[in-house]
């Protein structure tokens, strides 16, 4: 199977209302170039055909009475064998004459003395009789080896039991807004800012959460006042301007399988590479694919960005469907869709996620531009959903910080 890591889809339609959305034939996705190494290609097991069929060397089967039938063959040329012998014998006569021993064909007369001959011939005579009857006794038939009764399993383990974590979609209000000539002027600077965040994850028991917004200096100091909990991709790794949308997760409770991302477009169709990677939880083993967007926002200074965030949209329903296809894994989706109604009911209409503040799938009443999904089809449930909007939020940006607490349970 290809990997879905650093997938550039084709152009995806615009979503019509609800609908689901009939995308472009696109290519799979490839290992992430700039994270790891590409890597070859296998062919798949389930769809390989080999050009020639394998057919084992035909070995020689020999049947009981097979057995029996050669047995007497054999039998009867020994005999055979005995007849010619003595005649041999009888022809040479006393000892010291020097008849001409029978045979089909001249043969020189022998070197040895008459008695010497007598003994080699009654050596020869038993050789015959000793490989005639070894060949003929039948082999021992080979013990097979055992079968071990618990053989060692291959390939990650199972996971066991459910698995609990806390979830956050974040938009931190990057540094650029609040710096001198920024539309946030009143708010502390971003570094200030992002200590206030951390603090945040730190109260609220925050696992793993997509950031937005999340700018250099930012992330800079993040680690320096979280980097012992939290590990945060791409952070820099796919180049300075791509850290605005990270994912921090706990480095005590996960490890990181596979690191990638997925190109959406953003104002005006730039492309932006957002992160999409696969997490293994240490206690249980279970393994989830995690993705974090930003998608555009219309704004006087940029204009109408409607159709930009349709195709993010479509792009990420299309990744949703064939990440849960590929790899039968659970997914969750965080970010600042800048969409309410139109992004819930497009994305839990043409997939099968679940809104962390609609977890019994009843449209809520109200709605936020940051959310939370996950796999539903996949084990995934939500609880203790709620959007903090308490002074230390609004004085670390101007976004709600969004928690629930995500479960995925194995069926």
């Amino acid at each position: 199977m290809v990997s879905l890591f650093n997938w550039k889809p084709a152009t995806q339609p615009t979503l019509t209302g609800y609908a689901p959305v009939a995308p472009a034939a696109a290519p799979l996705p490839s290992f992430l170039t700039s994270a790891a190494p590409a890597a070859t290609t296998a062919p798949s097991v389930a769809t390989w055909t080999p050009t020639q069929a394998y057919a084992p060397a035909t070995a020689a089967t020999v049947s009981v009475s097979s057995q029996a039938a050669q047995l007497a063959l054999l039998q009867q040329q020994l005999a055979a064998i005995q007849v010619e012998i003595g005649l041999i014998l009888a022809s040479l006569g006393p000892a010291g004459a020097t008849t001409t021993p029978v045979a089909p064909a001249p043969v020189a007369a022998p070197s040895v003395q008459p008695l010497s001959m007598m003994s080699e011939w009654k050596n020869l005579f038993g050789s015959i009789s000793n490989f005639l009857g070894s060949w003929l006794s039948p082999s021992p038939t080979p013990t097979p080896a055992p079968t071990p009764s618990n053989p060692s399993p291959t390939g990650p383990k199972p996971p066991k039991g459910t698995t609990e974590f806390v979830i956050s979609s974040f938009n931190v209000l990057g540094s650029s807004h609040t710096k001198p000539g920024g539309n946030k002027p009143g708010m502390a600077s971003g570094v200030q800012r992002i200590r206030m965040v951390a603090d945040l994850l730190n109260k609220n028991k925050v696992d793993i959460v997509g950031l937005q917004e999340y700018q250099g200096d930012q992330h800079k100091e993040f680690m320096r006042v979280a980097g012992d909990k939290y590990a945060v991709y791409p952070g820099t790794q796919l180049g300075k301007p791509e850290v605005v949308n990270s994912i921090a997760y706990r480095k005590d409770k996960w490890d990181m399988v596979k690191p990638g991302y997925i190109e959406i477009p953003y104002f005006h169709g730039q492309k932006r590479k957002m992160p999409l990677i696969l997490l293994r939880n240490k206690e249980t083993g279970q393994e989830a694919y995690f993705a974090n967007f930003h998608n555009p926002a219309s704004t006087k200074n940029v204009g109408d960005q409607e159709k930009w965030r349709d195709k993010a949209m479509a792009l990420q329903i299309e990744m949703v469907k064939r990440i849960e296809r590929e790899t039968g894994k659970p997914i969750f989706i965080t970010g600042d869709m800048n969409e309410r109604d139109e992004y819930y009911h497009g994305m839990t209409k043409n997939t099968d996620m679940v809104s962390a503040s609609a977890p019994n799938g009843k449209t809520p009443k109200k709605m936020n531009i940051d959310w939370i999904f996950g796999s539903k089809s996949k084990g995934v449930s939500f609880s203790d959903y709620a959007v903090i909007r308490d002074a230390q939020v609004k004085k670390a940006t101007d976004h709600p910080m969004i928690v629930a607490k995500a479960r995925i349970t194995n069926k």
